[in-house]
């Protein structure tokens, strides 16, 4: 099981649509599991994307793999 925790600096000119133009954050939750000839894997993570030029603020997404 993993935490990723992260910030996001902005570096471009948001007056030119290059870069959000706000200091943003994500989380990231990791999980794997195996069982016998199994195994399984999770990722679940959220991104505030604050920003200047009206994009989504919240973005979430999950995906899950088993092999």
């Amino acid at each position: 099981m993993a935490f990723k925790p992260g910030i996001s600096f902005p570096t471009g000119d948001d007056k030119r649509g290059l870069g959000a133009g706000a200091l943003g954050g994500h989380l990231y939750l990791i999980a794997s599991q195996e069982l016998g000839p199994w195994a399984f894997h999770g990722n679940l993570g959220y991104i505030r994307n604050e920003n200047t030029i009206d994009e989504r603020k919240d973005i979430w997404h999950a995906s899950f793999a088993a092999t």
